[in-house]
């Protein structure tokens, strides 16, 4: 039977997924019936690698069950001495295999969105194996549940022996602490051989990074943009500086940019889901459909049970005017009450305010804005709502968060000026309109809100204009043609 289990990791190595998940249910099967059918040791290297198999093609759930099913097998090989597990080409004692499996469990459970399960596991293992792969996950998941203190506390211990976690460096300014002091802290912090984090690092990009993330938290997004650009132009190819890029683009009303940015994260860093549903929102906004196809398709083949993929599929659905489906998957991209899914909050809000059920969708969106004090979107889904059921109050009110929050970016103009010609200031909303557009010359709500103005004003030929002009940049977009067409 070894050869058989043997041949299953062959076929796992050269990428026979769909094979080797058919032979390994198989021979589970007939294990599971005929007891003493494998071996200890063979049964458990069969686990394994279905495990693994399940893993890469998405199937965290099952991937978690058959690795629970395989501690027992695992447990029973530690009476045999001196015996080493072989997967693959590698070798490695019983109690790291073990250390592994337990590990690879806590990470299917995180990949379906179950943190609070995966911290009672890897809260079990960190003192068992000190592994940074265990701590840094066991971060992640305080972080995910909002136990701000103790992830602060594993990130700080994690920045004294590895300085160049740059992810940790954004998720410390995210969680509250001074940007002046944690720059001074990392700045000044000293390895053993009496060298600084700048230097280790080279201070020629890491000062454009880190004052990049103090003019971002400091409301500056456009400054901090710019400083981003410099750190990518030394650190090519980072992807957590081109998710950044992505994200602080697309904040500033630079969609463009923002799916520039996007492609390339994807491109060097494909199997990581993180920000993959916000990329195929901003796709569809931009009737990016093919491109958007092929996001979607890559994660139901690399996520498919990860809350970005049913978000994903929700805005899809959405697109495409299913609204059935994407209700479903909407309510699945949500993630589970105890660690909810930010994207999935805001998606279902939308959609809740499509359909008119403004409570519920008031509700998520202000959920959203908890989790995530940052997201635009939410922000203009309220305002939206409010001046549709004439609160302008209420809209005015999230309006000034929503500046608070944000400062001065094309968006944020663009939905004062909606507003403020909602409420006929006309003067002042057309001068905040402008200033949105230079900001950002074709950001297409601003477009929009423009074209409108002078169609109600009879100012056809300015109309035209505008919508041309946009044209350049977006040609055969729907919506300008749609627009182009009423007048």
């Amino acid at each position: 039977m070894s050869v058989l289990v043997d041949a299953l990791y062959a076929m796992a190595c050269r990428e026979m997924y769909d094979d080797v998940l058919y032979l390994a249910s198989i021979l589970k099967t007939k294990d599971d019936v005929c007891l003493g059918f494998l071996q200890a040791q063979d049964r458990y290297r069969l686990m394994h690698c279905y495990a693994l198999v399940l893993l890469e093609r998405g199937y965290f759930s099952k991937a978690r069950v058959i690795l629970d099913e395989s501690l027992p097998d695992l447990q029973k090989l530690k009476a045999i001495p001196n015996l080493d597990i072989t997967e693959s080409l590698e070798s490695m004692s019983v109690a790291d295999a073990r250390a592994d499996d337990e590990l690879r469990i806590a990470k299917c459970l995180m990949k379906i969105g179950s943190f609070n399960e995966a911290i009672v596991l890897l809260e079990r293992l960190t003192p068992r194996y000190r592994s940074g792969r265990i701590i840094v996950c066991l971060a992640e998941c305080y972080y995910r549940t909002n136990e701000i203190g103790k992830a602060i506390k594993i990130y700080k211990e994690l920045l004294s022996e590895f300085p160049y976690a740059l992810h940790t460096l954004v998720r410390l300014l995210n969680l509250g602490i001074p940007p002046d002091e944690m720059k001074q802290t990392i700045s000044d912090w000293t390895s053993e051989s009496g060298h600084t984090v700048r230097d280790l690092l080279g201070a020629w990009w890491f000062d454009d990074w880190f004052d990049a993330q103090l003019e971002i938290v400091s409301k500056n997004r456009l400054t901090g943009l710019a400083h981003l650009k410099k750190a990518i132009a030394r650190l090519k190819g980072n992807p957590l500086i081109l998710r950044q890029l992505a994200r602080v683009s697309g904040e500033c009303g630079l969609m463009l940019e923002a799916v520039s940015y996007y492609e390339e994260c994807f491109t060097v860093d494909p199997y990581n889901p993180e920000d993959a549903d916000r990329y195929i929102s901003l796709l569809l906004s931009l009737y990016k459909t093919s491109e958007a196809e092929a996001m979607l398709d890559h994660m139901v083949t690399n996520f498919r049970e990860s809350v970005q993929t049913y978000t994903a599929l929700a805005y899809c659905s959405r697109f495409w005017s299913s609204k059935k489906l994407a209700f479903e998957y909407a309510k699945m991209a949500q993630g589970l009450s105890s660690t909810p899914h930010v994207e999935g909050y805001l998606i279902n809000g939308i959609l809740m305010a499509e359909r008119s059920s403004t409570e519920t969708a008031i509700s998520l969106l202000r959920k959203t804005l908890d989790m995530d004090r940052t997201r635009f979107e939410a922000y203009e889904a309220l305002v939206n709502i409010f001046l549709k059921n004439g609160n302008l109050n209420e809209a005015e009110n999230q309006l000034h968060n929503c500046m608070n929050v944000l400062g001065g970016t094309a968006p944020v103009f663009a939905l004062c000026a909606k507003v403020l010609l909602n409420n006929n200031n006309e003067e002042l909303g057309m001068q905040t309109l402008n200033h949105a557009l230079k900001l950002s010359p074709n950001y297409l709500p601003a477009v929009y809100t423009l074209a409108h103005y002078y169609i109600k004003n009879y100012d056809y030929e300015l109309a035209e204009a505008k919508l041309t002009s946009a044209m350049l940049e977006y040609p055969s977009h729907p919506e300008l043609i749609r627009i182009m067409r009423s007048f």
